[in-house]
């Protein structure tokens, strides 16, 4: 008996593209707030290696950052690390969204310095939604790893998780996160003071975190 198959062409599907974002990382914290992880909107490198801003793919980023519920992306890079007119770009396109920006920068590899951190504790008493009350953050360095996942770990601290358990669950995120030793000690001089009745905050009182 011969067999005749016949095959039937399907239709061909259009899948639509959604530009990638750099969203690393979305955290629950224990006090059911959230915080996030990101490289900065927008940043790409092309063939050759230099860096430069593509616009769909900042705004895919920072749709990401708002549908996960965050008001406020904490800025921790400095504007020299970036393509020119990269602050601009990012403020432009977060107020489209009703994104608030908050910009603490703190130097690539390093830790924030005892101002930078103030500042931070300034945004946690002054807004109701924030992770201190609940809420939910966003921070963004260059890659999305040292700078960032160094806060989100402080956050979690302040949160009352113990150390070994913030990194553990910071990285278990993103792999990448906090880079260096001196990041590493600083988040244990946090959990120190924080288990101190006398210290809460995670400052030295003049002292520059490097």
């Amino acid at each position: 008996m011969q067999f005749t198959f016949i095959f039937k062409a399907l239709p061909i599907m259009s899948v639509p593209q959604t530009p990638e974002t750099s969203l690393r990382a979305v955290i629950e914290c224990p006090g059911q707030g959230r915080c996030m992880m990101a490289g900065f909107p927008g940043l790409a490198a092309g063939a050759d290696g230099t860096p430069f801003l593509d616009p769909d793919r900042m705004g895919a980023t920072l749709d990401a950052i708002v549908a996960n519920g965050a008001p406020l992306l904490v800025v921790l890079t400095e504007e020299h690390e970036l393509p020119d007119g990269s602050f601009d770009q990012l403020r432009g396109q977060a107020a489209a969204r009703g994104l608030d920006l908050a910009f603490l920068p703190i130097r690539d590899y390093h830790t924030p310095d005892d101002p930078t951190i103030g500042r931070w504790h300034d945004l946690l008493a002054s807004r109701q939604d924030l992770p201190n009350t609940g809420g939910t953050v966003a921070f963004t360095c260059r890659h999305g790893a040292g700078r960032s996942g160094l806060m989100a770990a402080n956050v979690l601290l302040h949160d009352g998780m113990d150390l070994p358990d913030a990194v553990d669950l910071v990285r278990s995120h993103f792999a990448e996160a906090i880079e260096t030793e001196s990041q590493m000690s600083w988040l244990q001089g946090v959990s120190r003071r924080l288990k101190d009745d006398s210290q809460t905050l995670d400052v030295d009182f003049g002292t520059t975190h490097r």
